[in-house]
């Protein structure tokens, strides 16, 4: 994924009021399955793994408030292959940050959390 990947990635895209693109969360659980492997994935957007087959086959809608992290993740993955492989993309949410409020807190924790 390039750099503001959902913006190149989907021709379609409309700005939203915060300057981001509305989701796409057929087009951006694809893509990003390329990058995850679907259990990853799942936890790092707080759904089950059945669940997200039921959404890639169609069988089920995703829910807004998925749609909204898979979007929000689809832009944080499109800034960070600006500096990393994808290789480097997941381990970058399994390493502490700081910024996070302390020295052991993983962004992977912090999404699927939420």
């Amino acid at each position: 994924m390039p750099r503001n990947w959902c913006w190149e990635h989907h021709g379609r895209c409309q700005g939203g009021p915060d300057g981001t693109a509305s989701p796409l969360p057929d087009r951006e659980l694809t893509e990003l399955g390329q990058v995850f492997d679907l259990d990853a994935l799942a936890r790092l957007i707080g759904s089950s793994s059945v669940s997200l087959r039921r959404y890639q086959a169609g069988t089920r809608r995703v829910p807004a408030r998925l749609a909204e992290r898979l979007h929000w993740l689809a832009l944080v993955v499109g800034d960070l292959r600006g500096a990393y492989n994808e290789v480097g993309v997941r381990r970058w949410f399994e390493r502490a940050r700081s910024g996070l409020g302390g020295a052991r807190r993983l962004p992977a924790g912090r999404l699927g959390s939420g």
